[in-house]
């Protein structure tokens, strides 16, 4: 079942537990809501049973369990195709009728160890509801089970203005990050990365104690020096209070997808929207975006967000780039004309002063991941120096940043 969004579609104003962006009377997201009510997301079914982080059952088992949960029958399960294998989830494609489908997930146990269960598909909801990501089907403490979205994921390359995706990516982020957080969230106004750093780094510790590498692992990965790097960077960006908004919370570009939607011609009057064969209105396509992979959601720092998704372009082209980005951004956002210059360009040194925090979150995952995995020793270790060095050089940007006149 392929989503299908109308890009005329915008979302209510909605309150914050903090403003986002300076009053403004033309806020394009105060344009009425789309009608969502014909699957409202708190009537989903959803799982009464509860999974413990500590569980390795077989992912295979736990799909035919969430299958079964919401009530899909498949006849031959060797038809369902596995996407992925990730450490926070196990997706598979399942078809469900001859021309039907869905994406089913089901949670690993590292999953359980950076989130509350009590959260888990809140986001995906709220997405779903929004039109930011494919409609929720179902979810429970197993997983979540979702429409299938033609579609590919965005890709480092499709970060540029001139690319089709760049507008709607800017568009969804900034309509995601104006919503209300969800009231389940305990403490709605701090950001959920130092938690999930703090959940990772306490997991660390626990295994360097009970538990003996298969290697010696690098002191940069040692849980001393890692504590160390988090305190240091809670120390300088606290203080600043950035803003904490609903955010995506792994906003890559591999956890956004290029999908195509129907709109009217723009231009000709009504007769060049008719095919002259049918008789009736002939839209055209074009590309737009949902986000995918609300599993690390909540409230964060909006620039976490957006750096995630620039972070690996060449410094020299990315300034560039993360300035259009930030432009339709805070154009959606209602931040009016005579002032938005200035405040993409504060944004944009916010987004640089974070950019740290989403290198230093990557090396921590897989300083753990080198006990949960030792098979791939090797790769891990790779990937974590990789970001290592990136840490570094943007930590040495967050300190000049914030050693000069910068203030929100």
């Amino acid at each position: 079942i392929a989503v299908q969004m109308n890009s005329s579609v915008q979302l209510g104003l909605k309150t914050s537990v903090r403003q986002r962006f300076p009053s403004s009377p033309n806020r394009s997201f105060m344009r009425k809501a789309a009608e969502l009510s014909s699957f409202p997301s708190e009537n989903l079914p959803v799982s009464s049973s509860k999974r413990d982080s500590t569980n390795l059952q077989d992912p295979d088992a736990l799909l035919i369990e969430l299958l079964d949960s919401a009530g899909i029958s498949v006849k031959d399960m060797n038809s369902c195709k596995k996407l992925s294998a990730g450490f926070c989830n196990y997706v598979w494609h399942v078809p469900t009728g001859p021309d039907t489908s869905v994406v089913a997930k089901v949670y690993s146990p590292l999953h359980s160890l950076r989130t509350e269960s009590y959260t888990w598909g809140l986001v995906d909801k709220v997405a779903s509801d929004n039109m930011l990501g494919p409609k929720v089907v179902h979810e429970s403490d197993i997983g979540i089970i979702h429409e299938f979205v033609s579609g590919r994921v965005l890709e480092d390359n499709d970060m540029f203005v001139n690319c089709s995706t760049f507008r709607p990516l800017a568009l969804k982020l900034s309509r995601l990050h104006s919503l209300e957080i969800p009231l389940k969230f305990s403490r709605p106004e701090t950001p959920l990365i130092w938690e999930f750093l703090e959940r990772m780094l306490n997991e660390i510790k626990r295994k360097e104690i009970t538990e003996k590498p298969l290697r010696p692992i690098p002191q940069f990965l040692s849980s001393s020096n890692l504590e160390k790097e988090i305190r240091e960077c809670k120390q300088i960006l606290e203080p600043k209070d950035f803003s904490v908004v609903l955010a995506h919370g792994d906003c890559k570009p591999a956890n956004a997808m290029k999908t195509s939607i129907s709109v009217p011609h723009k231009s000709g009057g009504w007769l060049a929207n008719l095919d002259p064969r049918r008789g009736r209105d002939k839209p055209k396509q074009a590309d737009d975006v949902l986000l995918i992979d609300f599993e690390l959601s909540g409230p964060n720092y909006r620039g976490y967000d957006i750096m995630k998704l620039f972070r690996k372009l060449e410094r020299g082209i990315r300034d560039d780039a993360l300035r259009d980005f930030l432009s339709i951004y805070t154009e959606e956002a209602g931040i009016d004309d005579s002032q938005r210059n200035s405040y993409v360009s504060q944004l944009q040194r916010e987004c640089e002063m974070i950019e740290p925090l989403t290198w230093l979150e990557a090396v921590t995952f897989f300083a753990l991941v080198l006990y949960i995995k030792p098979n791939q020793w090797d790769d891990w270790i790779s990937l974590a120096e990789s970001r290592w060095q990136q840490y570094l050089t943007s930590k040495a940007q967050m300190e000049q940043i914030a050693s000069s006149s910068f203030s929100e």
